[in-house]
């Protein structure tokens, strides 16, 4: 007569543990949890997006008016400098003004692909219904900001705007043989430069910092899912516990 396993007590608390937290998140889904908490983190994160992108007459954001000026500056220099390239016959002048445009080109690349809040983000942030998607989302967003005000105010981007401009400035030196306007060039280059790294908004920094201080010690963004997962001594075995 055959013998009938028995199911261990740790393998049997597993199978009833899974069963359970199945059940219990579709009975119980996440976006319906610590929702007064939700809604505050939300708002909060509208009324910053709110503020960093606000435009119009003489009250559109730091953030804003940046991008706008640097925007404006870098293209306005691509396509002066293409135009004088083509169409001046003057040696020096076009070899100078061809160096301008592709230069800048870079500058306006990064200006206008790099946004701090991008448009189809906030969109999509503005559709998403309440729920932990919306939240999760938000704080990608903030935290994509801050990270590139970090990026512009970096070292290494001090470094490759130092190397651009020197190179343009040998360019002009050796290739146009003009010593001097290989001077200018490479000053004037890195005025702008310089201008723009200390001029950049620091308002995601300021934001995420007071963000973290009233909801966090860490942004949700931030955690992986193994900061969840954690063992559990009990009788005979150890359980596993995972928490949302």
């Amino acid at each position: 007569m055959a013998q009938r396993k028995k199911i261990k007590p740790l393998t049997l608390k597993l199978i009833l543990s899974s069963l359970f937290t199945f059940f219990l998140s579709n009975a119980f889904p996440l976006d319906d949890m610590g929702g007064t908490k939700l809604s505050k983190q939300i708002r909060f994160l509208e009324n910053t997006f709110q503020q960093a992108t606000r435009k119009g007459f003489l009250i559109s954001s730091k953030t804003v008016r940046w991008e706008r000026n640097y925007t404006a500056i870098y293209s306005g220099l691509t396509v002066g400098g293409l135009a004088l390239h083509l169409t001046s016959k003057n040696r020096s002048v076009s070899f100078t003004s061809g160096l301008i445009a592709i230069q800048s080109t870079f500058g306006s690349w990064d200006m206008i692909f790099n946004r701090f809040y991008p448009k189809m983000d906030l969109a999509l942030f503005r559709e998403l219904p309440e729920g932990h998607k919306k939240l999760k989302l938000g704080e990608a967003i903030l935290e994509n900001a801050y990270k590139r005000e970090v990026s512009i105010r970096s070292w290494n981007r001090r470094i490759t705007g130092l190397l651009v401009n020197t190179l343009g400035g040998i360019a002009v030196w050796l290739g146009d043989e003009r010593p001097m306007g290989g001077v200018v060039h490479f000053l004037l280059g890195t005025l702008i430069f310089e201008s723009q790294r200390a001029s950049v908004p620091t308002f995601a920094s300021k934001r995420r910092a007071v963000y973290k201080s009233v909801f966090y010690n860490e942004l949700v963004s931030e955690k992986n899912f193994w900061d969840n997962v954690s063992l559990m001594p009990i009788k005979d075995g150890i359980a596993l516990n995972l928490s949302f």
